[in-house]
């Protein structure tokens, strides 16, 4: 968000000290996450960057060596963007053609068309995405803020209409099940295990110089006992080294997977920070559990409504009174268990990984605790739940090339069917060109 605010213009240093100075932070559970409500009510709708060149991105807080070499950089990215525009207008591609339209012959006007192009082919180089019909892809996550400043200025060159739902169009319902996506999505993120990583490498280097200082100190003892000693204590330091190194191996597993699930989780993660900050604005706590309605809830308060309505219910035909007089009079008496209707059998389904997972919201915030050697039991179940993890994102993956073949398919199948529709038609027509001059009148007719 300050990354943000800063390439909108804004000072980050200002925006950071008027969010934590406004109110205490001392009964705060995540102070990250008020500052951030803080910011975006400081900020109202949130900042919006405005790019002229990639100079714009360059932070403030750099020393004058790294504005220096950032400028060179930014006038490198610029005059590579112009090079793209250029060659696009010389190439036509058809993401172009349709969002600017033909190439103008007219110099001034194709010089604007280039530099709007210029854009969006800088940022479809920086994100590697090649569509040949779409020209930006997806928005990227809001904390990538220098790849979304690029993507607004590439959207607002191409002049095309915002693809994503405006939050403020939204009910509070709607923004809540957004926010309520991503809670979900958390449940079954792996550990985080960043910091004990950091402990477990620094341990196993410590223990690695121990053994082999313990081993130089044996060589050169003069006392055999003393030096067997300092060998034993080597030895063991080297035991410690490969124990340890073990458990840097599985944590890096685990670290891994867990950056994987962050970018799998990107774009939920995106739409529900918006919404948190939608909500905050209007003044409704997105963690307030107490005004939230279950499914089960709203069903039975359906039904009693439903059941409240049926004696008012109009009737207009005779086979409605006769209907309403049948039910009436069924519902009279309790139904036998022959008569009664069966209830349906379920399928036991597998379970939800977001349903059986342990929420982030239950490991330890408190740093002490975070930075430190895990034990192995701890260090398993981390592995465990980083392979449970890939495993979820290798399923999605399957389903999402399963539907994209099945759709693919599909529209084959469609230009397939139409193809021999037209083949028909066309044989048709030409049979009839070419019988109707020989044929009678009734037989003209009759076709």
């Amino acid at each position: 968000m300050l990354r943000t605010a800063e390439v909108a213009g804004h000072d980050p240093r200002q925006v950071l000290a008027g969010a934590v100075a406004a109110q205490s932070l001392d009964t705060a559970r995540w102070p990250a996450r008020v500052l951030h409500s803080r910011i975006s009510e400081q900020l109202r709708h949130g900042p919006t960057p405005e790019l002229t060149s990639f100079a714009d991105l360059i932070p403030r807080t750099v020393t004058d060596e790294q504005q220096e070499r950032l400028q060179v950089l930014a006038a490198t990215a610029d005059e590579r963007r112009r090079d793209l525009g250029v060659a696009t207008a010389e190439q036509a591609p058809p993401w172009a053609l349709e969002a600017l339209g033909p190439v103008p012959d007219d110099p001034l006007a194709r010089v604007d068309w280039e530099q709007r192009a210029g854009w969006a082919a800088a940022h479809r180089e920086a994100t590697g995405h090649a569509a040949d019909t779409d020209a930006l892809g997806a928005r990227p996550a809001a904390a990538l803020a220098e790849k979304r400043a690029v993507w607004n200025a590439a959207h607002d060159a191409l002049n095309l209409p915002d693809s994503r739902t405006d939050e403020v169009a939204l009910t509070d319902g709607q923004l809540r099940i957004r926010v309520r996506a991503f809670e979900r999505e958390e449940t079954w993120a792996p550990r985080y295990v960043a910091d004990e990583l950091a402990a477990t490498h620094q341990a196993a280097q410590r223990h690695r110089a121990d053994a082999r200082l313990w081993a130089a100190r044996a060589d050169v003892a003069d006392d055999p006992g003393e030096a067997e000693t300092l060998r034993s204590e080597a030895a063991r330091a080297q035991a410690e080294t490969d124990t340890v190194a073990e458990r840097v191996v599985a944590l890096e597993a685990a670290d891994e997977a867990r950056a994987a699930w962050y970018a799998a989780t990107a774009a939920t993660r995106d739409a529900a920070e918006c919404a948190r900050a939608a909500l905050t604005a209007r003044g409704v706590d997105p963690d307030d559990t107490e005004d939230r309605v279950t499914a089960a809830e709203w069903l039975d308060a359906h039904r009693a409504e439903q059941a409240a309505e049926d004696p008012r219910r109009e009737v207009r035909d005779e086979h409605e009174l006769a209907d309403v007089d049948a039910s009436v009079s069924a519902s009279a008496t309790e139904p036998t268990a022959e008569h009664r209707t069966p209830e349906p059998v379920l399928e036991t389904a597998a379970p939800d990984l977001r349903d059986t997972s342990v929420s982030e919201a239950t490991e330890t915030t408190d740093p002490a605790q975070r930075r430190r050697v895990p034990t192995a039991d701890e260090t398993a179940a981390a592995v465990a739940r980083a392979q449970a993890t890939l495993a979820e994102i290798e399923a999605r993956r399957e389903a999402d090339a399963a539907r994209e073949a099945e759709e693919t398919a599909h529209a084959a199948r469609s230009e397939e069917l139409a193809r021999w529709a037209e083949q028909d038609r066309t044989a048709e027509t030409e049979a009839g060109h070419e019988l109707a001059p020989e044929a009678d009148d009734a037989f003209v007719l009759e076709r």
